[in-house]
């Protein structure tokens, strides 16, 4: 689990690995990345990179879907409450915009859908 408080990450200063040290020992880093993050500091002593169990990447992967499909969904609640409750918005029906006939034009290649689909 990767801890976060207040949009930061948080972690204790023996996750941070040099460039140098997990190039030289690659195979350790990758046993300890199982428990937690690793987090890989550069040549200007910034954190660049960080090395994740891929099994924690797919619940964060899965976690982040939830979460974007949650606020797609409530987003578009929200709208939808919106438009009913402002009586500037007037939904037509697609009859009245295009036409009666406007159907007519769809099937101009002379398949029936049985036809189309068998």
């Amino acid at each position: 689990m990767i801890d976060v408080k207040d949009h930061k990450l948080l972690f204790s200063k023996d996750q941070i690995v040099s460039s140098t040290h997990m190039v030289r020992n690659f195979r350790e880093i990758r046993e300890q990345v199982k428990d937690k993050p690793r987090y890989i500091q550069g040549r200007n002593g910034e954190i660049d990179m960080a090395l994740v169990d891929f099994a924690e990447l797919e619940a964060m992967a899965a976690e982040l879907e939830t979460l974007r499909l949650e606020h797609f969904y409530k987003v578009a609640t929200e709208r939808v409450h919106e438009m009913d409750a402002n009586p500037k918005y007037h939904f037509h029906d697609v009859d009245e915009v295009l036409g009666h006939d406007w159907r007519d034009g769809l099937d101009e290649d002379g398949l029936s859908d049985e036809e189309l689909f068998e």
